[in-house]
């Protein structure tokens, strides 16, 4: 049994080359029964699609910061970031 199963994990995901290896990286903590959440900057979408994201994640992944829900997508990602036991940033 891993130290990270059974984990809340956040990952953060910025417009850099990184992020090409994100999709790999969440498929390995997936598979070691690690819950893990996808927080996208709009930069990072040049490199990888939330769509992807989400599928190795099997969660809904934050990448739209518009205004209107801006409060709200805020708050979320203020109590993704409280209830996770790691948080990894890219």
């Amino acid at each position: 049994m891993s130290v990270l199963a059974q984990k809340n994990i956040l990952i953060g995901v910025s417009g850099g080359i990184a992020a090409y290896k994100t999709p790999l990286l969440i498929r390995q903590l997936t598979k070691l029964n690690s819950n893990v959440k996808v927080v996208m900057t709009p930069s990072s979408k040049d490199f990888v699609t939330p769509l992807t994201l989400s599928t190795v994640s099997k969660n809904d992944v934050f990448s739209e910061f518009t205004t209107q829900k801006k409060i709200i997508i805020l708050h979320g990602i203020i109590m993704l970031s409280l209830l996770s036991g790691l948080i990894f940033l890219l």
